[in-house]
């Protein structure tokens, strides 16, 4: 097996309050086009599915579920069949049964985001980042584009 030294792994955490909304950032990242999206990133070697998706909700958002981990559910796998690397990210979910949580959620890297909102299912914000948009799409059981392989976890 030849995996570049490209490659890049990453998760994404869809957050859903009891309102059944979505916690989406504007991310505005000089080298990339603007896009809503999911927390998440690229994870770091020796850490789990759930550990990786709780450091990167903790440094974009300042909300910390450490204390949750274990609610932390697997949503799929996605494999960006179009990209020159090995491209993988993990999607996992949680539902926020405590309301009071939201308001540890602020502004940590303003370079990379402009603003955190919640959006319900019906009124998504555009363009949404390509694997947020996967992800969301899963979670609807709506049809994907060619370009994605999404496997159930």
């Amino acid at each position: 097996m030849n995996i570049k030294s490209n490659s890049i792994i990453g998760v994404g955490i869809m957050l859903i309050d009891q309102r059944q909304k979505v916690l989406l950032g504007y991310r505005n990242k000089i080298d990339e086009p603007a896009s809503w999206c999911f927390p998440g990133g690229k994870m770091d070697a020796h850490e789990s599915v759930e550990d990786a998706a709780v450091r990167e909700l903790l440094e974009e958002t300042a909300l910390d579920l450490s204390q949750y981990i274990e609610s932390i559910q697997p949503l799929n796998t996605i494999i960006d069949q179009d990209s020159e690397a090995v491209k993988v990210t993990f999607g996992t979910i949680y539902q926020l049964l405590d309301e009071r949580l939201k308001t540890q959620i602020c502004m940590t890297e303003p370079e990379i985001f402009e603003r955190w909102e919640w959006f319900s299912f019906d009124e998504l914000p555009q363009p949404l980042f390509a694997e947020t948009e996967v992800m969301i799409k899963y979670f609807l059981n709506q049809p994907q584009d060619k370009r994605w392989a999404v496997y159930s976890n």
